[in-house]
């Protein structure tokens, strides 16, 4: 991670805000039924999300690595489809 070089990014939903981070790639692995997906990824590591705010996984550099995600709110879940 640069600590040198801190990003601006933005917030989703109504409010954007601008947030200030470090990005760094890190190497993730997922468990999938047995099935192992591994891939190295831009991250943004942050202190500024709001009290109210969560942490997003993005389109680009995580969904692109599986098959079908699919979000059950209600639930509490997300669902993730192997490759």
């Amino acid at each position: 991670m640069n600590r040198e070089k801190p990003i601006t990014f933005n917030g989703v939903g109504n409010k954007r805000l601008n947030l200030e981070g470090y990005m760094a790639v890190v190497n993730l692995k997922i468990f999938i039924k047995g099935e192992n997906i591994s891939f190295a990824t831009p991250v943004i590591f942050t202190e500024q999300i709001p009290e109210n705010g969560v942490a997003l996984l993005g389109e680009t550099g995580f969904f692109d690595h599986v098959d079908e995600v699919s979000f059950h709110y209600t639930r509490g879940k997300v669902i993730i489809q192997g490759v």
